[in-house]
């Protein structure tokens, strides 16, 4: 239901003073976030929740209209919501209430492509961010290299230039990862892009070493990212592991898991589906993994993993956009053989999973806080910075095909889809495109 803020009438000049009343900002996102679904949900929620600390009102209208089980996380907040059958669309709330908007805050592609023009028409006054989940263009060129599809490639072009047309219309564009960052700035010179992390609670669990056993791949397996990981886990990485350690169990958990993943295939090789808490799974296991082959913006699974007190070994697309540690670099392999040594190494290792345990924790704490997220979401809006926010500051390099307005920046080389330096580490090798015709 549209809450609308209190107006105030006051019947003489010499009366008392209207008390202060909060600027108001309308949040837009394809659907209703909740906590637990995706990183994207938990990027939303962050930013709301920056927002209102920065003294907004909000009110939040999903594209769908609909309501759903997030909306407690969002009354926790302090967020209004706009849902059927009190509205019938998005663009009803602005045409009704456009005027009252100082900002507007449209999180992720979709919703962009559809509003941000909507949002110039209806409230010319209000500043317009578009705050980017993941560059899809990226995402989809990356897949489409992996798979050898110059059909999606292609269509890879045509999404980033939708998304590149957004951020063009917007006076700031918020990404969670540098590598995007500078991929805006090379289509949009003279755009304003800040980067703005959300924020990623440290909750170490509590089981030590001896206590723990085997490994962890958590992700949303309708998501092609994931299933291609974890098919790629399941026949390539883990084979090599149980030739050295036949002992370590893996557990596959999270939503849309096809019949290809939950078929019985080993014994050691277990998908549970969805965990109602996470902590409840990473409580038990030495460490997790995230093989991707392709995907964009920051992996929340990756920063959630850490966050606990657990350390991830990954890929150099899952590490992508992180200001790793040293020690937790070391663990990254672009291939089979590079994944399972690491998993090894430090599943056996409690000197190691001491050492990684703390500066995963250290890491999180200082990269992912609520100052570092109010510090971004204060220079999109164009305020004044309160305090100095500690951000990354170390060049990274994106991994994969890497888009500067209708060019692809790629090597073609024969083990492995693009990268953009010689310096950054290679990805990892492609499947070959059979191995998705059952998905």
């Amino acid at each position: 239901m549209v809450q609308r803020a209190r107006k105030w009438r006051w019947r003489t000049e010499d009366g008392p003073e209207p008390p202060h009343v909060p600027a108001r900002a309308l949040v837009i996102d394809t659907t209703m976030p909740c906590p637990g679904r995706d990183a994207g949900s938990h990027a939303a929620l962050s930013h709301m929740a920056s927002l209102r600390r920065l003294g907004f009102d909000i009110l939040f209208a999903p594209a769908d209209m609909r309501d759903g089980p997030g909306a407690a996380a969002l009354d926790e907040i302090g967020v209004a919501r706009a849902t059927e059958p009190w509205c019938a669309s998005v663009e009803e709330v602005m045409r009704r209430e456009g005027p009252e908007f100082a900002l507007v805050y449209v999180h992720r592609y979709e919703p962009a492509i559809h509003y941000v023009a909507m949002a110039r028409h209806y409230m010319p006054h209000a500043r317009r961010i578009y705050a980017v989940a993941d560059l899809h263009g990226l995402r989809l060129a990356r897949r489409g290299y992996i798979e050898e599809r110059p059909d999606l490639v292609a269509h890879a072009k045509f999404v980033h230039q939708l998304e590149v047309t957004a951020a063009a219309g917007c006076h700031a564009v918020i990404t969670h990862s540098p590598v995007e960052a500078a991929t805006l700035h090379k289509a949009l010179p003279q755009g304003r892009v800040e980067v703005a992390p959300w924020h990623v609670p440290v909750r170490p669990t509590p089981p030590s070493f001896d206590e723990r056993f085997g490994i962890a791949f958590v992700g949303s397996f309708a998501h092609a990212p994931n299933l291609d990981a974890a098919l790629y886990l399941r026949d390539d990485v883990l084979p090599l592991v149980w030739a050295s350690a036949p002992e370590i169990v893996c557990t596959l958990a999270g939503t849309g898991m096809p019949q290809t993943l939950t078929e019985p295939h080993d014994p050691r090789f277990r998908a549970i589906g969805r965990v109602e808490a996470l902590s409840d799974l990473l409580g038990h296991v030495r460490l997790t993994v995230a093989p991707l082959a392709y995907g964009a913006g920051l992996q929340g699974k990756v920063a959630d993993s850490l966050a606990m007190g657990v350390p991830c070994v990954c890929t150099p697309v899952a590490a992508e956009g992180f200001d790793l540690p040293p020690v937790l670099q070391s663990l990254m392999a672009p291939d089979a053989a590079g994944l399972a040594a690491s998993i090894v190494r430090l599943h056996r290792d409690p000197g190691l999973f001491a050492t990684c345990r703390a500066a995963g924790l250290a890491y999180v704490s200082a990269a992912f806080n609520e100052a570092v997220v109010d510090a971004g979401l204060r220079r999109a809006i164009g305020m004044p910075p309160m305090t100095e926010a500690s951000t990354p500051t170390k060049s990274m390099t994106a991994v994969g095909p890497y888009l500067t307005g209708d060019t692809y920046a790629v090597f073609r080389g024969p083990e492995r889809c693009a990268t953009v330096s010689t310096s950054s580490p290679p990805c990892r090798a492609p499947r070959p495109r059979s191995a998705y015709a059952d998905c």
